[in-house]
């Protein structure tokens, strides 16, 4: 036993001796990173890539906010979290977004755990026609609430699906139980239809939608576009025996206009707003006769008269953050696409009718005002030079000296030269009442409005200012 227990020693000894520069470094231990982690899953425990995790940078909630991203199994992780306690918002857009409060980042606590829902409910069903025969790609839309990345929020809007070959649809993404439904049943040739769906009281039971076919005479047609291409949802109005019926194309480019007199009728067709950027122009067609089948070819418009586009820069220096605000024309329309590198925005829209055209943006307390002048059938080019905002920090109340109005909107307008006022996106008070609102540009007004109050309307003029509401008459 002695002759083997010595020599076993001494190789523990060594291995010991071996590693143990591996677990000290110049006499210390190697500091441990500061990470907060977590995973998100969906209602069946199944990771969900690509989901969003916001966390406010303070719990003030000022500055530039935090994301991380889940990878393919579903976690995320965050290096060095804040201190205190943080608000935050998990989110994908396929799913109803969460929102956790007064949540402290504790690295030193288990990871932790988001479950995201797809929908409150799911509603099933079946289209068919007059004789019981199914439908196959009819469109049911219905109300639906959906995560928008770029906003971080729910977003209220409204979405459709297809019915399969034997007329059965699914409804799963984005229908909420707390807001009422009701599926609008559309295919070309029958009547459309709506349905209102009880959600109050679990899943509806299976639904079944009968379409009637339109009333004779039927007149059945196609537009096309110059290239030959459908051209899905244009308006097609049908003038016939005194009465005016419309229609929009479907998806492709097909439309069915019935309860006509026999005889001629009148039509008129313009582009989708697809092809109105294309440059397509309206279309009249006085020798239909219903009924029958017609095919509509859009031309081009003139030259002079085709749309252009703008293509801007604007570069704002120590940018943080996302571009809160960038708008074409006087009703306020954004910007098709909008890009951010670095202290760079960049931002493209085509379809803009030729002539002067009032372009707004705003990064932060950085702004930029501009009345640009587009040629007919050209892209412009131009770059836009900042300015610092207005910082406007309101404090809202209940009548004089009363309690904050936790959850009062804030909606800033801003009057476009030679136009109506357009909207810049709205600011929501904390719990103590308070608001701040960054990039102001001169002259903006801002409507406070809470439930149950009276709206008021606020020309900034201080940085601090406080607002009171009065209950509605």
């Amino acid at each position: 036993m002695k002759r083997w227990l010595w020599p076993l020693l001494a190789v523990v000894v060594v291995l010991t001796w071996g590693f143990w520069p591996f677990q000290r470094v110049s006499g210390e231990d190697v500091p441990r990173e500061r990470v907060w982690t977590g995973w998100v899953t969906d209602a069946a425990s199944r990771p969900i890539r690509a989901a969003v995790v916001v966390i406010d940078p303070s719990p003030q909630g000022s500055g530039a906010a935090l994301v991380a991203e889940t990878d393919r199994e579903g976690r995320f992780r965050l290096p060095d979290p804040p201190s205190g306690r943080h608000t935050v918002l998990v989110g994908q857009i396929n799913y109803l977004p969460i929102v956790v409060e007064d949540l402290v980042l504790d690295p030193a606590a288990p990871p932790r755990a988001f479950v995201l829902r797809q929908t409150d409910r799911v509603v099933v069903g079946e289209v068919r026609d007059a004789g019981g025969e199914p439908i196959s790609w009819a469109r049911v839309g219905y109300p639906a609430e959906i995560f928008a990345p770029e906003e971080m929020r729910a977003v209220p809007t409204h979405l459709a699906v297809r019915t399969d070959a034997k007329g059965r649809f699914r409804i799963a993404r984005g229908l909420s139980a707390n807001a009422p439904c009701k599926l609008s049943v559309e295919r070309t040739g029958f009547t459309s239809v709506e349905v209102a769906v009880d959600l109050s009281d679990g899943d509806p039971p299976s639904q079944s939608i009968r379409l009637e076919p339109l009333a004779p005479a039927v007149l059945l047609g196609t537009v096309v576009g110059p290239d030959g291409l459908a051209v899905p949802g244009a308006q097609v109005q049908a003038r016939n025996g005194g009465l005016v019926r419309c229609a929009v194309a479907d998806d492709e480019g097909r439309f069915a206009i019935g309860a006509l007199e026999e005889g001629p009728v009148d039509l008129f067709v313009l582009p989708s707003a697809i092809g109105f950027r294309a440059g397509f122009a309206p279309a009249r067609d006085v020798s239909a006769l219903a009924p029958a089948t017609v095919r509509i070819d859009l031309g081009w418009v003139p030259s002079n008269e085709r749309p252009g586009a703008i293509a801007v820069s604007f570069e704002v220096p120590d940018l943080a953050g996302p571009v809160e605000a960038i708008w074409i024309r006087t009703e306020a329309q954004p910007f098709e696409e909008v890009r951010v590198e670095g202290g760079r925005c960049s931002a493209w829209q085509g379809g803009v009718s030729p002539g002067p055209v009032h372009v707004f943006l705003r990064a932060g307390e950085w702004i930029a005002n501009q009345t640009i002048d587009v040629p007919a059938g050209e892209t412009v080019r131009v770059t836009l030079s900042p300015r610092l905002g207005q910082f406007v920090r309101l404090h809202v109340r209940d009548g004089a000296g009363g309690p904050p109005v936790m959850g009062a909107i804030a909606l800033p307008y801003v009057d476009a030269p030679g136009g109506a006022a357009f909207e810049l996106p709205p600011t929501t008070a904390d719990d103590r009442g308070e608001m701040e609102l960054r990039g102001l540009p001169e002259g903006c007004r801002v409507e406070v409005s809470a439930p149950g109050r009276e709206p008021r309307e606020v020309l900034p003029d201080r940085s601090d200012q406080e607002v009171q509401l009065e209950p509605r008459r």
